[in-house]
């Protein structure tokens, strides 16, 4: 993981930038979207093999609960989209062209518009056990069959790099579900 600081001027590399931005953003009349002021990217390699990439940060409430996530982020000039946008662009097979930032309106995925509060999309937390969870074993052994085909997949570490997030259901859910 390289980690890379506004602030210090450590720049964010044309990789990340480019497969981490949104295809268009719309004018806005609402303040500008937080700022990114320190990233931690993966491994150079992975990021240039990756079809895109996404901010995976999320924000908690004041009682430390993970309601929402930003839809989007500033980053010295680019506006970076979240990894939830990045994803069901991704499994809906969109061109980066089409997805959109809309400051005063949502996310525009093609010609689906996701609503959001602020600059934040509110998650839907569907409870524990609502997604199906495999082992990277099995995934790299291929012993998942048929059980993932078709879906979007994501891959963490949440054991290892303990990644949880505390949700309305759960303080302690796997940041990767």
């Amino acid at each position: 993981l390289a980690a890379h600081n506004a602030s210090s001027g450590a720049v964010l590399p044309a990789a990340v930038k480019k497969r981490a931005r949104f295809g268009q953003v719309a004018p806005g009349t609402g303040p500008p979207p937080p700022s990114a002021a320190r990233l931690v990217s993966s491994l150079p390699a992975l990021v240039t093999a990756a079809g895109a990439v996404g901010l995976a940060t999320v924000d908690l409430d004041t009682d430390e609960v993970a309601r929402s996530v930003a839809v989007a982020r500033v980053h010295d000039d680019a506006i970076l989209a979240p990894l939830c946008v990045q994803v069901a662009a991704r499994h809906r097979g969109l061109s980066p062209a089409v997805v959109g930032y809309l400051p005063d309106q949502g996310v525009a995925l093609g010609d689906v518009v996701v609503p959001t509060v602020g600059h934040a999309l509110l998650l839907n937390h569907r409870g524990k056990d609502a997604f199906t969870v495999v082992s990277a074993v099995d995934v790299v052994k291929g012993a998942v069959g048929e059980q993932l085909r078709g879906k979007a997949v994501v891959l963490g570490f949440t054991y290892l790099s303990h990644d949880v997030t505390p949700t309305p259901f759960d303080r302690q859910t796997a940041g990767v579900v």
